[in-house]
Protein backbone atom coordinates (compact mmCIF):
# COMPACT_ATOMS: atom_id res chain seq x y z
CA UNK A 1 0.00 0.00 0.00
CA UNK A 2 1.44 3.26 -1.01
CA UNK A 3 1.85 5.27 2.05
CA UNK A 4 1.66 8.69 0.58
CA UNK A 5 0.48 10.10 3.75
CA UNK A 6 3.21 8.78 5.35
CA UNK A 7 3.55 10.43 2.14
CA UNK A 8 1.96 13.73 1.42
CA UNK A 9 1.45 17.24 2.68
CA UNK A 10 -0.89 19.80 1.28
CA UNK A 11 -1.81 23.36 1.89
CA UNK A 12 -5.40 24.23 2.72
CA UNK A 13 -6.75 20.88 1.70
CA UNK A 14 -4.35 19.79 -1.00
CA UNK A 15 -1.70 16.76 -1.00
CA UNK A 16 -0.70 21.16 -1.53
CA UNK A 17 -4.47 29.03 -5.03
CA UNK A 18 -5.47 30.84 -7.28
CA UNK A 19 -2.70 33.32 -7.41
CA UNK A 20 -3.09 35.84 -4.62
CA UNK A 21 -5.50 35.04 -1.83
CA UNK A 22 -6.33 31.38 -1.31
CA UNK A 23 -9.94 30.56 -2.05
CA UNK A 24 -10.04 28.15 0.90
CA UNK A 25 -9.04 30.73 3.47
CA UNK A 26 -11.59 31.71 6.08
CA UNK A 27 -9.93 35.09 6.57
CA UNK A 28 -10.49 38.21 4.49
CA UNK A 29 -7.76 40.45 3.11
CA UNK A 30 -8.82 43.13 5.59
CA UNK A 31 -8.45 40.70 8.48
CA UNK A 32 -5.06 39.55 7.21
CA UNK A 33 -3.92 43.14 6.75
CA UNK A 34 -4.71 43.88 10.38
CA UNK A 35 -2.52 40.94 11.40
CA UNK A 36 0.53 42.39 9.65
CA UNK A 37 0.08 46.18 9.57
CA UNK A 38 3.75 47.05 8.99
CA UNK A 39 4.81 45.17 5.86
CA UNK A 40 8.01 46.78 4.51
CA UNK A 41 7.83 48.57 1.17
CA UNK A 42 8.45 46.24 -1.76
CA UNK A 43 7.68 43.18 0.37
CA UNK A 44 4.70 40.88 0.84
CA UNK A 45 3.79 38.98 4.01
CA UNK A 46 3.16 35.31 3.14
CA UNK A 47 0.57 33.25 5.00
CA UNK A 48 0.89 29.52 4.33
CA UNK A 49 -2.02 27.11 4.69
CA UNK A 50 -1.77 23.34 4.82
CA UNK A 51 -4.26 20.52 4.46
CA UNK A 52 -2.47 17.33 5.42
CA UNK A 53 -0.87 14.16 4.20
CA UNK A 54 -2.17 11.12 2.30
CA UNK A 55 -1.43 7.41 2.05
CA UNK A 56 -2.10 5.14 -0.88
CA UNK A 57 -3.71 1.92 0.25
CA UNK A 58 -4.72 1.10 3.83
CA UNK A 59 -4.66 4.18 6.04
CA UNK A 60 -5.24 5.03 9.65
CA UNK A 61 -7.12 2.20 11.31
CA UNK A 62 -7.93 0.52 8.02
CA UNK A 63 -6.11 -2.70 7.13
CA UNK A 64 -8.23 -3.88 4.24
CA UNK A 65 -6.15 -5.58 1.60
CA UNK A 66 -5.76 -4.03 -1.82
CA UNK A 67 -4.42 -5.73 -4.95
CA UNK A 68 -1.41 -7.91 -4.19
CA UNK A 69 1.47 -7.38 -6.55
CA UNK A 70 5.24 -7.42 -6.69
CA UNK A 71 6.77 -3.96 -6.82
CA UNK A 72 9.04 -3.35 -9.80
CA UNK A 73 12.07 -1.07 -9.79
CA UNK A 74 10.31 1.48 -11.98
CA UNK A 75 7.11 1.38 -10.00
CA UNK A 76 5.65 4.55 -8.54
CA UNK A 77 2.46 6.35 -7.73
CA UNK A 78 0.20 7.36 -10.59
CA UNK A 79 -1.39 10.78 -10.56
CA UNK A 80 -4.86 9.20 -10.51
CA UNK A 81 -3.92 7.35 -7.33
CA UNK A 82 -2.71 10.56 -5.69
CA UNK A 83 -5.77 12.51 -6.77
CA UNK A 84 -8.19 9.98 -5.23
CA UNK A 85 -6.44 9.69 -1.87
CA UNK A 86 -8.03 11.34 1.12
CA UNK A 87 -5.77 13.77 2.94
CA UNK A 88 -5.28 13.49 6.67
CA UNK A 89 -4.28 16.64 8.55
CA UNK A 90 -0.85 16.97 10.06
CA UNK A 91 -0.96 16.93 13.85
CA UNK A 92 -1.19 20.27 15.59
CA UNK A 93 2.33 21.22 16.66
CA UNK A 94 4.07 19.43 13.76
CA UNK A 95 7.04 21.40 12.45
CA UNK A 96 8.14 21.89 8.85
CA UNK A 97 10.92 23.58 6.93
CA UNK A 98 9.88 25.74 4.00
CA UNK A 99 12.60 26.62 1.49
CA UNK A 100 11.64 29.64 -0.62
CA UNK A 101 13.81 30.32 -3.66
CA UNK A 102 13.54 32.94 -6.37
CA UNK A 103 12.57 31.40 -9.73
CA UNK A 104 12.58 32.68 -13.29
CA UNK A 105 10.75 31.37 -16.34
CA UNK A 106 12.81 29.40 -18.87
CA UNK A 107 10.67 30.79 -21.70
CA UNK A 108 7.59 32.92 -22.31
CA UNK A 109 5.34 29.88 -21.94
CA UNK A 110 5.06 28.96 -18.25
CA UNK A 111 2.01 26.74 -18.58
CA UNK A 112 -1.21 27.22 -16.66
CA UNK A 113 -1.46 27.31 -12.86
CA UNK A 114 -3.35 24.51 -11.15
CA UNK A 115 -6.46 25.03 -9.05
CA UNK A 116 -4.29 26.23 -6.16
CA UNK A 117 -2.54 28.81 -8.34
CA UNK A 118 0.74 26.84 -8.37
CA UNK A 119 2.90 26.45 -11.47
CA UNK A 120 4.91 23.47 -12.74
CA UNK A 121 8.58 23.86 -11.63
CA UNK A 122 9.68 22.31 -14.94
CA UNK A 123 9.03 25.68 -16.63
CA UNK A 124 11.33 27.54 -14.23
CA UNK A 125 14.94 27.74 -13.09
CA UNK A 126 15.91 28.71 -9.55
CA UNK A 127 18.25 31.55 -8.65
CA UNK A 128 20.59 32.22 -5.74
CA UNK A 129 20.18 30.82 -2.25
CA UNK A 130 16.96 29.47 -0.72
CA UNK A 131 15.44 31.21 2.29
CA UNK A 132 14.95 28.41 4.83
CA UNK A 133 12.41 29.00 7.61
CA UNK A 134 10.87 26.70 10.22
CA UNK A 135 7.12 26.73 10.85
CA UNK A 136 4.70 25.06 13.24
CA UNK A 137 1.30 23.67 12.19
CA UNK A 138 -1.84 24.91 13.93
CA UNK A 139 -5.41 23.90 13.13
CA UNK A 140 -8.13 26.49 12.48
CA UNK A 141 -11.00 24.14 13.26
CA UNK A 142 -12.38 24.82 9.75
CA UNK A 143 -12.49 22.57 6.70
CA UNK A 144 -12.21 23.23 2.99
CA UNK A 145 -14.81 22.31 0.34
CA UNK A 146 -13.64 18.67 0.35
CA UNK A 147 -13.97 18.37 4.13
CA UNK A 148 -10.20 18.40 4.78
CA UNK A 149 -9.27 20.28 7.97
CA UNK A 150 -7.51 23.58 7.26
CA UNK A 151 -4.30 24.35 9.10
CA UNK A 152 -1.97 27.32 8.98
CA UNK A 153 1.79 27.55 9.41
CA UNK A 154 3.38 30.00 11.83
CA UNK A 155 7.11 30.87 11.99
CA UNK A 156 8.94 29.31 14.93
CA UNK A 157 12.37 28.29 16.17
CA UNK A 158 13.20 24.61 16.61
CA UNK A 159 15.79 22.38 18.26
CA UNK A 160 17.93 19.85 16.39
CA UNK A 161 15.12 17.25 16.47
CA UNK A 162 12.47 19.60 15.10
CA UNK A 163 10.71 20.36 18.39
CA UNK A 164 9.31 23.87 18.83
CA UNK A 165 11.34 26.17 21.07
CA UNK A 166 9.51 29.46 20.50
CA UNK A 167 6.73 30.66 18.22
CA UNK A 168 7.49 33.92 16.42
CA UNK A 169 5.25 36.93 15.85
CA UNK A 170 7.38 38.20 12.96
CA UNK A 171 5.69 37.24 9.66
CA UNK A 172 7.41 35.64 6.70
CA UNK A 173 8.30 38.31 4.10
CA UNK A 174 9.27 37.96 0.44
CA UNK A 175 10.16 40.59 -2.12
CA UNK A 176 7.56 41.25 -4.81
CA UNK A 177 6.79 40.88 -7.59
CA UNK A 178 8.32 37.59 -8.69
CA UNK A 179 8.00 33.82 -8.87
CA UNK A 180 9.18 31.69 -5.95
CA UNK A 181 9.70 27.94 -5.61
CA UNK A 182 8.43 26.52 -2.29
CA UNK A 183 9.76 23.16 -1.07
CA UNK A 184 8.56 21.60 2.20
CA UNK A 185 10.00 18.96 4.54
CA UNK A 186 8.77 17.74 7.92
CA UNK A 187 9.73 17.52 10.72
CA UNK A 188 12.05 20.54 10.88
CA UNK A 189 15.07 18.60 12.09
CA UNK A 190 18.58 20.03 11.82
CA UNK A 191 19.74 19.97 8.20
CA UNK A 192 23.31 19.43 7.14
CA UNK A 193 24.31 22.39 4.98
CA UNK A 194 20.63 23.38 4.88
CA UNK A 195 20.00 20.59 2.36
CA UNK A 196 20.54 17.05 3.77
CA UNK A 197 19.17 14.76 6.47
CA UNK A 198 20.36 11.50 7.97
CA UNK A 199 17.27 9.27 8.27
CA UNK A 200 17.40 6.08 10.34
CA UNK A 201 15.00 3.16 10.76
CA UNK A 202 12.30 4.32 13.17
CA UNK A 203 12.40 7.91 11.90
CA UNK A 204 10.19 9.48 9.27
CA UNK A 205 10.48 12.37 6.86
CA UNK A 206 7.66 13.90 4.83
CA UNK A 207 8.70 15.99 1.85
CA UNK A 208 7.79 17.28 -1.55
CA UNK A 209 8.80 14.71 -4.13
CA UNK A 210 9.81 15.85 -7.62
CA UNK A 211 9.08 12.38 -9.08
CA UNK A 212 5.32 12.96 -8.97
CA UNK A 213 3.23 15.79 -10.35
CA UNK A 214 0.89 15.93 -7.34
CA UNK A 215 3.68 16.18 -4.75
CA UNK A 216 6.27 18.30 -6.53
CA UNK A 217 7.38 21.65 -5.06
CA UNK A 218 5.19 24.61 -5.96
CA UNK A 219 6.09 27.71 -7.97
CA UNK A 220 3.89 30.65 -6.93
CA UNK A 221 3.53 34.13 -8.41
CA UNK A 222 4.11 36.55 -5.51
CA UNK A 223 2.33 39.76 -6.47
CA UNK A 224 2.80 43.38 -5.54
CA UNK A 225 -0.23 44.80 -3.76
CA UNK A 226 -2.03 47.68 -5.44
CA UNK A 227 -2.77 50.91 -3.61
CA UNK A 228 -5.21 50.28 -0.80
CA UNK A 229 -4.82 46.48 -0.96
CA UNK A 230 -3.44 44.28 1.78
CA UNK A 231 0.22 43.29 1.32
CA UNK A 232 -0.57 39.79 2.59
CA UNK A 233 -0.75 36.82 0.23
CA UNK A 234 -2.09 33.37 1.06
CA UNK A 235 -0.15 30.46 -0.44
CA UNK A 236 -1.44 26.90 -0.57
CA UNK A 237 1.50 24.52 -0.82
CA UNK A 238 1.63 21.21 -2.65
CA UNK A 239 1.45 17.95 -0.65
CA UNK A 240 4.38 16.19 0.85
CA UNK A 241 4.72 12.42 0.90
CA UNK A 242 6.51 10.12 3.24
CA UNK A 243 9.96 9.15 2.08
CA UNK A 244 10.10 6.07 4.33
CA UNK A 245 8.03 2.88 4.27
CA UNK A 246 5.89 1.74 7.18
CA UNK A 247 5.47 -1.71 8.72
CA UNK A 248 2.31 -2.16 10.75
CA UNK A 249 1.47 -5.21 12.90
CA UNK A 250 -2.18 -5.86 13.82
CA UNK A 251 -3.20 -8.54 16.37
CA UNK A 252 -6.97 -9.18 16.74
CA UNK A 253 -7.88 -9.65 20.41
CA UNK A 254 -11.21 -11.39 19.80
CA UNK A 255 -9.50 -14.17 17.87
CA UNK A 256 -7.42 -15.02 20.94
CA UNK A 257 -10.38 -14.85 23.29
CA UNK A 258 -12.38 -17.08 20.96
CA UNK A 259 -10.02 -20.00 21.56
CA UNK A 260 -9.91 -19.52 25.33
CA UNK A 261 -6.90 -17.22 25.77
CA UNK A 262 -7.77 -14.99 28.73
CA UNK A 263 -4.43 -13.16 29.03
CA UNK A 264 -3.20 -11.92 25.67
CA UNK A 265 -0.84 -9.03 25.06
CA UNK A 266 2.59 -7.77 24.03
CA UNK A 267 5.74 -8.24 26.07
CA UNK A 268 7.94 -5.21 26.72
CA UNK A 269 10.36 -6.44 24.07
CA UNK A 270 7.59 -5.93 21.50
CA UNK A 271 8.29 -6.78 17.87
CA UNK A 272 11.81 -7.17 16.53
CA UNK A 273 12.37 -6.47 12.82
CA UNK A 274 15.67 -7.38 11.14
CA UNK A 275 17.01 -7.56 7.59
CA UNK A 276 16.27 -3.90 6.84
CA UNK A 277 18.44 -1.39 5.05
CA UNK A 278 21.09 -0.35 7.56
CA UNK A 279 21.14 3.10 9.13
CA UNK A 280 23.60 5.59 7.61
CA UNK A 281 26.97 5.89 9.33
CA UNK A 282 27.67 9.01 11.41
CA UNK A 283 28.24 11.92 9.07
CA UNK A 284 26.44 10.21 6.16
CA UNK A 285 23.22 11.63 4.71
CA UNK A 286 20.67 9.62 2.74
CA UNK A 287 18.07 12.29 1.94
CA UNK A 288 18.27 15.79 0.48
CA UNK A 289 15.92 18.33 -1.09
CA UNK A 290 17.09 17.07 -4.48
CA UNK A 291 17.24 13.33 -3.78
CA UNK A 292 14.66 10.96 -2.29
CA UNK A 293 15.54 7.97 -0.10
CA UNK A 294 16.67 5.00 -2.19
CA UNK A 295 15.68 1.37 -1.62
CA UNK A 296 18.84 -0.56 -0.67
CA UNK A 297 19.45 -4.28 -0.09
CA UNK A 298 18.59 -5.47 3.39
CA UNK A 299 21.26 -6.43 5.90
CA UNK A 300 21.16 -8.54 9.05
CA UNK A 301 22.40 -5.48 10.95
CA UNK A 302 19.46 -3.40 9.78
CA UNK A 303 17.21 -3.77 12.82
CA UNK A 304 14.28 -2.05 14.49
CA UNK A 305 12.11 -2.72 17.52
CA UNK A 306 8.40 -1.81 17.78
CA UNK A 307 7.56 -1.47 21.47
CA UNK A 308 4.50 0.79 21.47
CA UNK A 309 1.19 -0.96 20.82
CA UNK A 310 -2.25 0.55 21.30
CA UNK A 311 -5.72 -0.95 21.36
CA UNK A 312 -7.61 0.17 18.26
CA UNK A 313 -10.88 -0.86 16.66
CA UNK A 314 -9.99 -1.69 13.06
CA UNK A 315 -11.55 -3.52 10.14
CA UNK A 316 -9.22 -6.12 8.66
CA UNK A 317 -11.90 -7.66 6.47
CA UNK A 318 -14.14 -9.20 9.12
CA UNK A 319 -15.87 -6.10 10.44
CA UNK A 320 -14.71 -3.67 13.18
CA UNK A 321 -12.61 -5.60 15.69
CA UNK A 322 -10.55 -4.53 18.70
CA UNK A 323 -6.88 -5.18 18.01
CA UNK A 324 -3.43 -4.45 19.27
CA UNK A 325 -1.71 -2.29 16.67
CA UNK A 326 1.86 -1.05 16.40
CA UNK A 327 3.86 0.42 13.55
CA UNK A 328 7.18 1.99 12.68
CA UNK A 329 8.86 3.76 9.79
CA UNK A 330 11.58 1.82 8.00
CA UNK A 331 14.10 2.78 5.37
CA UNK A 332 13.14 1.60 1.87
CA UNK A 333 14.46 -1.97 1.67
CA UNK A 334 14.95 -4.57 -1.04
CA UNK A 335 14.43 -7.99 0.58
CA UNK A 336 14.47 -10.06 -2.61
CA UNK A 337 17.60 -11.96 -1.57
CA UNK A 338 17.69 -11.48 2.22
CA UNK A 339 14.32 -11.79 3.97
CA UNK A 340 13.05 -9.28 6.48
CA UNK A 341 12.34 -11.16 9.71
CA UNK A 342 9.58 -10.10 12.12
CA UNK A 343 9.69 -11.64 15.62
CA UNK A 344 6.65 -11.09 17.84
CA UNK A 345 7.09 -11.41 21.59
CA UNK A 346 3.67 -12.09 23.11
CA UNK A 347 2.12 -13.01 26.44
CA UNK A 348 -0.35 -15.88 26.09
CA UNK A 349 -2.12 -16.91 29.30
CA UNK A 350 0.82 -15.47 31.22
CA UNK A 351 3.43 -17.41 29.26
CA UNK A 352 6.04 -15.52 27.14
CA UNK A 353 5.67 -16.79 23.57
CA UNK A 354 7.44 -15.82 20.35
CA UNK A 355 6.27 -16.11 16.73
CA UNK A 356 8.42 -15.43 13.68
CA UNK A 357 7.45 -14.26 10.21
CA UNK A 358 9.80 -14.20 7.19
CA UNK A 359 9.14 -11.59 4.48
CA UNK A 360 11.12 -12.37 1.36
CA UNK A 361 11.11 -11.54 -2.34
CA UNK A 362 9.67 -8.15 -1.46
CA UNK A 363 10.56 -4.48 -1.76
CA UNK A 364 9.48 -2.03 0.92
CA UNK A 365 9.18 1.29 -0.87
CA UNK A 366 8.94 4.80 0.53
CA UNK A 367 5.38 6.09 0.70
CA UNK A 368 3.82 2.63 1.18
CA UNK A 369 2.47 1.04 4.35
CA UNK A 370 2.75 -2.75 4.70
CA UNK A 371 0.20 -4.14 7.16
CA UNK A 372 0.45 -7.64 8.66
CA UNK A 373 -2.40 -9.18 10.62
CA UNK A 374 -1.47 -11.99 13.01
CA UNK A 375 -4.31 -14.17 14.26
CA UNK A 376 -3.87 -16.67 17.09
CA UNK A 377 -5.44 -20.09 16.46
CA UNK A 378 -5.07 -23.74 17.53
CA UNK A 379 -3.71 -26.50 15.33
CA UNK A 380 -4.95 -30.09 15.26
CA UNK A 381 -2.81 -30.90 18.32
CA UNK A 382 -4.23 -28.03 20.36
CA UNK A 383 -1.06 -25.95 20.06
CA UNK A 384 -1.33 -22.19 19.67
CA UNK A 385 -0.22 -21.08 16.20
CA UNK A 386 -0.05 -17.73 14.44
CA UNK A 387 -1.59 -17.35 10.98
CA UNK A 388 -0.75 -14.30 8.93
CA UNK A 389 -2.68 -12.19 6.48
CA UNK A 390 -1.01 -9.40 4.58
CA UNK A 391 -2.95 -6.28 3.74
CA UNK A 392 -1.81 -3.15 2.05
CA UNK A 393 -0.01 -4.50 -1.02
CA UNK A 394 0.16 -1.96 -3.79
CA UNK A 395 -0.90 -2.29 -7.37
CA UNK A 396 1.69 -2.10 -10.13
CA UNK A 397 2.13 1.64 -10.47
CA UNK A 398 4.41 3.36 -12.94
CA UNK A 399 6.03 6.78 -13.11
CA UNK A 400 3.93 8.91 -15.39
CA UNK A 401 4.89 12.45 -14.49
CA UNK A 402 8.64 12.47 -13.93
CA UNK A 403 10.26 15.84 -14.31
CA UNK A 404 13.62 17.29 -13.44
CA UNK A 405 12.27 20.45 -11.89
CA UNK A 406 11.63 21.34 -8.31
CA UNK A 407 15.07 20.95 -6.82
CA UNK A 408 16.43 23.74 -4.72
CA UNK A 409 19.90 25.12 -4.31
CA UNK A 410 20.81 26.47 -0.90
CA UNK A 411 24.40 27.26 -1.87
CA UNK A 412 25.66 30.19 -3.89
Amino acid sequence: MRWLLWAAMAVCGAIWLGVGVSGCSSETEETAGSLYPDVPEGMVAIRFSLGGQSYLGATGGSTRASTRAVVDDDQAITESKLDTNKLLPLDDGTTVWIAAQKASAKASDIGKPDDKGNYDPAYFTVEGTAKLTSFVVHSTGDTDASGTPITYLYPCTVDSMGNVLTEESQPFFLSAPGYFLFTVVSPARKLNGDTCLSIKNGQYVLANDTRYKATRPAVVDIQTAKAGESRVQFVQLNPIMNQTARIRVVLPIAAAEKIGIHDFGMLQTGVEVSGLQTDPDPGEYNWSFNSALKAQMGNKNGTLRITTFTKEVVDYGQGPTECYMGDASVLPTNSVSLPVTVLLNLRINGVPTSYEMMLNEKKFLGGYSYNYIGQIDRDANGMHVMSWQQAGWSENLHFDNINDGGGINTKN
